[in-house]
Parts: structure tokens; C-alpha cells; sequence
């Protein structure tokens, strides 16, 4: 990982908007909602419900850009349930958006696109360590490594089944250790 990567996050994203064909692309469409809504998400994390109650054209300007996906891509979908969970409760814990994200990275997988799904689950797991859901850090890290493994990041993406290892047998969780 390079120092632009851990500098800007959802660097993987940004990959994925430079390799569109252009701009009126599918691929960009859906990269561009993606990020979008996750920097949103992380600003609501970081710095609570004001994100969302106080800056409705930016709410409107994020769900204009998931409504040019595609109707009947998965994707749009998926997206829309995270901008709409902001909404619908703007006090809660981050942390209570892990399903609809968790669900977004799966169709991120079922689409191929390895490293978006790589960069949904660790902004999830980030969350999920915060708020001391270990558990969820085992599937998340479990998850972040498969797609870590089908990119060739070896040296990552055994990082990521140590640490779900590790947390599996601190929580006496054998099905997980294995």
C-alpha cells in the first residue's frame, strides 16, 4: 500500500472511477455512488447526525448520483439503503449501518470488484472495532481477506485471517479459529 493510499481514503474508488471507460459508464456510475455515499457515511461516523440534518443538498446531490445507476442494478439498491439509513436515524451509532453495507461489499464481490469490496469492509470493520462488535470484526476481517486473497495481497490478506484468528479464539468462538 502506498502513502496516497493511506491518505486518502477509498483510494480504491478513485482506481475504479480512472479505469471507467468514461463517464457516462455503469462502472462509473456505480463507483461514483459508491464513494460518494461512503465518504458521507464516514463524515455522519465521525462527526454525527448535523452531516445529514444539516446539509440537504448534499443528501440530494448523493442520491441524484445513485438514481443515474441503472434501475434493476442491485447496486443502486444497495446504495440507496445506506443513504437512507443516515436518514431514517440520524443520532444512531454508525455501527447500525453495518447490514446494509456488509450486503453492498457482497454484491461489490458478486460483481468482481475486489478491491471496492476490500475498502466497504474495512470502513465497516473500523466501525465495528469502535463499537466493540468482535464478532462482526471476525466476518468482516474473514470477508476483507478473501477478496484481499483474489488480488494477489497475500501478505494483507493473511493479516486479515490472523486477526480474525486471533479474535475468534479471544472470544472461545472454534467454528471461527479454524
Amino acid at each position: 500500500m502506498s502513502n496516497t493510499q493511506i491518505r486518502l481514503r477509498h483510494f480504491a474508488f478513485f482506481e475504479a472511477l480512472a479505469g471507467a471507460p468514461d463517464e457516462s459508464s455503469e462502472e462509473w456510475r456505480t463507483a461514483k455512488a459508491g464513494l460518494l455515499t461512503l465518504r458521507m457515511y464516514d463524515n455522519w461516523a465521525d462527526f454525527g447526525a448535523r452531516v445529514i440534518t444539516t446539509n440537504e443538498w448534499g443528501v440530494r446531490a448523493v442520491r441524484r448520483t445513485i438514481t443515474m445507476i441503472r434501475k434493476g442494478n442491485p447496486l443502486r439498491t444497495l446504495i440507496l439503503a445506506v443513504l437512507d439509513g443516515m436518514r431514517k436515524a440520524p443520532d444512531a451509532e454508525a455501527i447500525s449501518l453495518a447490514a446494509p453495507l456488509m450486503a453492498y461489499a457482497r454484491a461489490l464481490e458478486y460483481e468482481a470488484r475486489w478491491a471496492l469490496a476490500a475498502d466497504v469492509y474495512s470502513t465497516v470493520g473500523e466501525r465495528a472495532s469502535y463499537s466493540g462488535q468482535t464478532r462482526l470484526s471476525i466476518s468482516l476481517y474473514m470477508s476483507r481477506g478473501a477478496c484481499l486473497r483474489t488480488l494477489a495481497r497475500w501478505s494483507e490478506a493473511t493479516m486479515m485471517y490472523k486477526q480474525a484468528a486471533w479474535l475468534a479464539e479471544h472470544l472461545g468462538d472454534t467454528e471461527n479459529v479454524l
